[in-house]
Formats: structure tokens, C-alpha cells, sequence
């Protein structure tokens, strides 16, 4: 993967389930602090604009590409720090893309939350 094309930098948070005074409770823990990532609206949303810096409304969902082994599973949050800003949450299991070299990135499916 050529990291300079991972222009967006995330925030990872996976939540443990647990329970408080008998309630149940997320609790969320950064899982790590700088993930190289692009945000990629394109082709996941009808967008006037073809620059992957524009924002999806809440509710819409995008491509996250990072470099293959990232560790995001389906339900953690993803806070984009660096370029593009916002809260995601990830949707989908991670689609490997690769090459005749072996892995290159992955691919989520992220949906942006409040």
C-alpha cells in the first residue's frame, strides 16, 4: 500500500459489553490512535463533487480504505482526525483487495454517525 494515497488519519474505538447496576453498557476503548485511512464517497452516494474530501450527510455511508491488517470489525467507531472529519461507524466485515504481490488494502463499508 502506498500510504502517501491514505491522506485521512482515524481514531478507533471498540466497545466491550458489560453491565452497570444491572443495565446493560457499552464501554469504549481506543483500539488505536492513528490509523492511515481515506475516507472514499465516491460510488457509495450520488455526489455532485468528485474529491473525496466532501463529507456524506448522517446516515450515509462511504468507503474507508486502509492498509491491509488494520484492525476494524462491524460495529466499531471510527473518528477521522486528519483531512476528512467525522464519526463512522463500521458496517461490513473487511473486503481484502490484493494484488499478485499479496494484500494491498481493505475496504469498509462505514456509515456516518452523530
Amino acid at each position: 500500500m502506498i500510504y502517501s494515497v491514505l491522506r485521512h488519519r482515524a481514531t478507533v474505538k471498540r466497545a466491550e459489553r458489560t453491565t452497570l447496576n444491572g443495565e446493560p453498557l457499552n464501554v469504549w476503548s481506543v483500539v488505536d490512535g492513528d490509523v492511515w485511512c481515506l475516507l472514499d464517497t465516491i460510488g457509495t452516494q450520488a455526489e455532485a463533487s468528485h474529491s473525496s474530501e466532501v463529507q456524506p450527510t448522517r446516515g450515509r455511508t462511504a468507503r474507508l480504505l486502509t492498509a491491509s491488517g488494520a484492525d476494524l470489525r462491524p460495529g466499531d467507531r471510527v473518528t477521522l482526525t486528519r483531512g476528512a472529519v467525522g464519526n463512522f461507524r463500521v458496517t461490513s466485515e473487511p473486503a481484502t483487495v490484493s494484488t499478485c504481490a499479496g494484500p494491498h488494502h481493505c475496504e469498509f463499508i462505514v456509515e456516518q454517525v452523530a
